[in-house]
């Protein structure tokens, strides 16, 4: 089917770019201990971008077998569009590293395999009354197809699952977490976050002042969205960025290390990009220097750089930027040890609304989820009717100490625990 799409397209234009996408997912959705649902679903797309005389046209059908019409309409819209003197031509040709990206042995993982692992966290849980109120467990096996004038022909496979939920023990604590793969996953993180729910039994709300600050892998993450924002080269271009003139300064300090990667064994990692782009390693920040913005192809020939294999779309979008999977590099200290040499402080692993926080300043105020009082190295209480305020940037300029292991938090972010000076913490 693709080889007659093509030949049809290189009779009416000769740039032209296809994406093909196919997606079965099966949806488990858990409500009060027990499966709610059980959803099955399937989907075959395709998208068409042109380029004629200066101008894009794209156009996309959930019906491939209406190819036809799809490259028609793509190519009626390039007219009536304005020419776009930004855009330099699609993706050429290039190698492209080997990713392993399908698993067989979760494409094998059928329904009773996922009902048996959704009822053993289930009675994880349940045995120590904590009751999982609700969850979502996802499984998507995927294939795309990209194809397009400059000679690019790749095609891949790929699988995922990941299961989010959220847990209450007999007191209302409440924790939302989860966890994700391209493989089948195993029962660890309910067990852990058993461990996570009992820390917060016993609550208090702190005196309202500056201590030291140990910020979680999981509320890093939530923060450093703000980061992400910056790197990405259309808020660059468009002059959203803080950072848009720092390229090549130093904006952090000397200990943080901060990289995209879309190659090695992360959840998010592939063979090329959604334009044809092969992926790779990009250093955004090495020892507190900035380095590098993330860049699809047509991003990179604004700023005369080349993409970094950073485009993503569906079948029914066109491209645009989106990090790969993001690694805060790890540092030097056992998280033992962190402890140990805090006196007074809090430790915030969970923040609730980062998304209001000011994505383009680095300013917040947020409300603490999940989050710990320590004192002389030891956790006292968990926390609260209690916020944290400040600037990630801010923060990211003076790091006292980065732990000595990472954490995959979701979302392909994987990032440590970090020790700073001080947070503003607003309690009573």
């Amino acid at each position: 089917m693709i080889d007659k799409i093509e030949n049809y397209i290189k009779k009416k234009t000769d740039s032209y770019e296809i994406y093909y996408g196919e997606l079965d997912s099966e949806t488990f959705e858990l409500n009060k201990n027990k499966l709610d649902s059980c959803i099955f679903g399937s989907i075959k797309g395709l998208g068409i971008r042109v380029f004629n005389e200066g101008r894009i046209g794209f156009s996309s059908s959930l019906n491939i077998n209406n190819y036809k019409n799809v490259a028609d309409a793509a190519l009626k819209i390039a007219k009536l569009n304005n020419k776009d003197k930004n855009f330099k031509g699609f993706v050429k040709r290039a190698k492209y590293p080997n990713i392993k990206s399908f698993y067989n042995e979760l494409a094998d993982f059928d329904e009773q395999d996922i009902k048996r692992y959704i009822n053993n966290a289930i009675k994880i849980f349940n045995n120590e009354n904590i009751n999982l109120s609700r969850g979502i467990y996802k499984k998507n096996l995927g294939k795309r197809t990209i194809i397009n004038s400059e000679g690019v022909y790749a095609e891949d496979k790929f699988s995922y699952n990941a299961f989010d939920y959220n847990i209450i023990d007999n007191e209302k604590n409440a924790l939302w977490d989860g966890d994700e793969s391209k493989t089948i996953m195993n029962n660890n993180k309910q067990t852990e976050n058993v461990k996570r729910i009992r820390l917060l039994k016993i609550k208090d709300t702190p005196k309202t002042g500056d201590v030291k600050f140990l910020l979680g892998p999981r509320a890093l993450a939530q923060l450093l969205n703000a980061f992400i924002f910056n790197v990405d080269g259309e808020n660059v271009v468009n002059n959203k960025s803080i950072f848009k003139d720092k390229l090549k300064d130093k904006i952090f300090d000397k200990k943080v290390t901060i990289i995209d990667s879309g190659i090695g064994n992360y959840v998010n990692s592939r063979k090329c990009d959604d334009e044809g782009t092969p992926c790779k390693e990009t250093k955004i920040v090495v020892n507190g220097i900035l380095k590098n913005f993330l860049l699809d192809s047509y991003y990179g020939n604004i700023m005369k750089k080349k993409s970094t294999g950073n485009a993503s779309r569906s079948y029914s979008s066109t491209p645009g930027i989106s990090p790969n999977n993001i690694i805060f590099s790890k540092g030097k200290y056992d998280i033992k040890d962190i402890f140990s040499s805090i006196n007074k402080g809090i430790f915030v692993n969970d923040l609730l609304g980062a998304h209001t926080m000011d994505s383009q300043t680095g300013l917040f105020s947020l409300g603490v989820t999940e989050g710990h009082i320590i004192e002389d190295g030891k956790i006292k209480y968990a926390v609260r009717d209690t916020m944290v305020s400040g600037n990630i940037f801010d923060l990211l300029i003076n790091v006292k100490k980065i732990s000595n292991k990472i954490e995959h938090v979701g979302n392909g972010e994987y990032m440590p625990h970090i020790l700073f000076n001080k947070i503003k913490v607003i309690g009573r």
